[in-house]
C-alpha cells in the first residue's frame, strides 16, 4: 500500500508541475492573479492519501517548478502562499469539522496572504495590502471552483481500502 500511495504522489506532484505550467499560458486579466490549477493535486492528495501526503505534493511541486524557472522572486512568493496555505489547510483538516469547500477556499485565501506579505518583504512596501482584498475575493472563488472539481473527482474513484483490498467490519 504504502508503495502504491507513493507512485500516486509521484504522479500528482508531476501533474501539479504541468498544470502549474499550463496555467502560465492562461490569460489573466487581474495582475498577480491566477486561478491555481496546480494546488488541485495537493488538495485531491489531502482527502485521498492523507495529510503528509499534501505536503509532500504541495512543497514537491514548489521546488521541481523552481527548479526549471529558477529560484528567484516566484519561487519565495509560491513557498510562502504554501507554507501559509499548508498550515491553515492543516488545521481546518484536523480540528474543525470544515467540507472540502471550506478548505479549499481557506487554504486559497491564505495563499495569497503568503504571497502578498512575501511581495511586502520583498519590495519593503506595505502598499500591496490595499490590493489584498480583490485578490482575495477571486481567490476564495477560485477556490471554491477547484473544490466542486476535486469532489466530483473523489466521489468517482474507489476509496484507497477497496483499492487495498482491505475489508472493514463496520
Amino acid at each position: 500500500m504504502k508503495t502504491y500511495k507513493m507512485t500516486i504522489t509521484a504522479f500528482l506532484v508531476a501533474l501539479a508541475s504541468v498544470l502549474h505550467w499550463a496555467e502560465l499560458f492562461i490569460p489573466s486579466f487581474i495582475p498577480g492573479f491566477r486561478i491555481g490549477l496546480a494546488n488541485m493535486p495537493a488538495l485531491f492528495a489531502l482527502l485521498y492519501l492523507g495529510p503528509w501526503y499534501y505536503l509532500a505534493v504541495n512543497f514537491l511541486r514548489i521546488i521541481l517548478v523552481s527548479l526549471f524557472t529558477g529560484f528567484g522572486t516566484s519561487f519565495l512568493l509560491s513557498l510562502g502562499g504554501g507554507i501559509l496555505a499548508a498550515v491553515v489547510t492543516l488545521i481546518l483538516y484536523f480540528f474543525t469539522k470544515t467540507s472540502i469547500y471550506g478548505i479549499s477556499g481557506g487554504g486559497a485565501f491564505f495563499h495569497v496572504l503568503g504571497q502578498i506579505l512575501v511581495y511586502i518583504w520583498i519590495v519593503d512596501t506595505p502598499y500591496m495590502l490595499l490590493y489584498f482584498p480583490i485578490l482575495a475575493v477571486l481567490s476564495l472563488g477560485a477556490g471554491e471552483v477547484l473544490a466542486i472539481i476535486i469532489s466530483y473527482l473523489i466521489g468517482a474513484l474507489p476509496s484507497m481500502d477497496k483499492l487495498a483490498g482491505i475489508k472493514r467490519t463496520r
